[in-house]
């Protein structure tokens, strides 16, 4: 199915930093039966400050790429349940169902096996990250009525800093399961 739409976001960070030469944006595609069919991020590095996970890495299903440079997508239902996924530009990758906030124990989705990570363009200052997703997620948001989204970063700086970005920030600290700040999916 062709892309009839698309919405850009662009990601700020948490703390403002005066020198920053990090800038992220964020796009969602859907197809022409409102499915979410990509996203994609893509980050300017003009400073050359980010540690980019290379793509040398094994393409798995990992927990805990939020230690390391990662693109995050949040999902909100109209139950109220909210999908979590991280992507790196290793073709790293999880995505997690949630149907309380901040559910313990954190629980991989099982509705999805493969990788939805399309493709990752790299060059010395701009990244792309292309999460394309298969057809059983777009039936399964399209059934449970995807309400909210949010697009978020977690960046890692070669001089230690660990930076958060979000199209929307609404905690006193860095929290991008918080449903304030997801946006609403049009």
């Amino acid at each position: 199915m062709s892309e009839i739409r698309s919405q850009e976001y662009q990601l700020t960070p948490f703390e403002r930093i005066p020198s920053n030469k990090i800038k992220i944006k964020g796009s969602v595609h859907c197809d022409s039966d409102q499915a979410l069919g990509k996203i994609v991020f893509e980050l300017l590095d003009q400073g050359e400050q980010v540690i980019i996970p290379s793509s040398q890495h094994e393409h798995i299903r990992k927990i805990g790429l939020w230690n390391e440079t990662c693109f995050e997508l949040f999902l909100m239902l109209d139950n109220g349940h909210y999908i979590e996924g991280n992507f790196t530009t290793g073709f790293n990758w999880n995505l997690f169902y949630f149907k309380t906030y901040r559910e313990t124990p954190l629980k991989e989705w099982e509705i999805i096996h493969m990788n939805p990570i399309k493709d990752v363009l790299l060059s010395r200052e701009k990244s792309l990250l292309i999460v394309e997703f298969p057809p059983e997620i777009k039936s399964f948001l399209i059934e449970q009525k995807l309400k909210s989204l949010s697009l978020t970063a977690v960046i890692k700086t070669k001089n230690g800093d660990t930076l958060y970005y979000a199209v929307k920030h609404t905690d006193t600290k860095p929290n991008f399961h918080h449903p304030d700040s997801f946006v609403p999916f049009q």
